[in-house]
């Protein structure tokens, strides 16, 4: 993850972390969700009854591997698209 030390992205692991065993305990859905920009492709019902709640992953940010040669990348939730090309 870019932008952070160790610790700091550590503490965040562990805070999403934390997230996930509470939902779990309290048998809530989550919405894994990083930029927020393709929210429209597949977004389900947050405000019926029992809706999932959001796991924020915007903090995850970077690109993990890219492969031009191949033409793929592989990002952290939270990357966008302009980060991609900045980085590479």
């Amino acid at each position: 993850m870019s932008g952070g030390s160790t610790a700091s992205c550590t503490a965040l692991v562990e805070d999403l972390r934390q997230q996930v065993l509470d939902a779990a305990a309290a048998e809530q859905r989550l919405v894994p969700v990083g930029g927020r920009t393709q929210l429209s492709w597949c977004r389900p019902d947050h405000d019926g009854p029992g809706g999932p709640g959001s796991l924020d992953l915007s903090g995850l940010r970077g690109v993990v591997e890219y492969e031009p040669g191949e033409g793929t990348v592989t990002a952290w939730a939270g990357t966008s698209w302009s980060e991609r090309s900045e980085e590479h």
